[in-house]
């Protein structure tokens, strides 16, 4: 396994754990299934840290989609999901539970939320936000 996919594994296993009744998937998926849901997708790998190939940071979103026939309920549940301060629902809060990422990073931090509004993937229109994560990774 790869160690980018690791990094993205400990994130999907932190959520997990820590938000109630999520779904995340650590690969860009064409639909989802179940809402509410994470579609995990590297943006970019930085490799100036490397001096030698070791280190790297990168910069990942984490897709946040839920869904709702109702616009002020699906909004609602949304907001829930970007409120840093939510106990049960808020992805930030999680992630600062655990910046090493299930020990699959040397460290990560929540740098902000984009793009909160409408979104649509395979055919499904759902509420959602790009949560943007930033994670370094020394490799032996």
């Amino acid at each position: 396994m790869s160690n980018l996919s690791d990094v993205l594994g400990g994130i999907k296993t932190v959520i997990e754990a820590n938000v109630s009744d999520i779904k995340v998937f650590d690969y860009p998926v064409d639909s989802v299934s179940v809402t509410p849901s994470v579609i995990l997708v590297p943006r970019s790998v930085d490799y100036q840290l490397a001096f030698g190939g070791n280190s790297f940071s990168m910069e990942i979103a984490a897709i946040v989609l839920v869904s709702s026939v109702d616009d002020a309920a699906g909004f609602a549940k949304l907001y829930d999901h970007v409120d840093p301060t939510d106990t049960s629902s808020s992805i930030k809060r999680a992630l600062e539970q655990d910046p090493t990422l299930d020990g699959k990073a040397d460290d990560s931090s929540v740098m902000r939320a984009e793009g909160i509004g409408r979104k649509s993937l395979g055919g499904g229109n759902y509420f959602g936000f790009d949560l943007i994560i930033w994670v370094i990774k020394t490799v032996g």
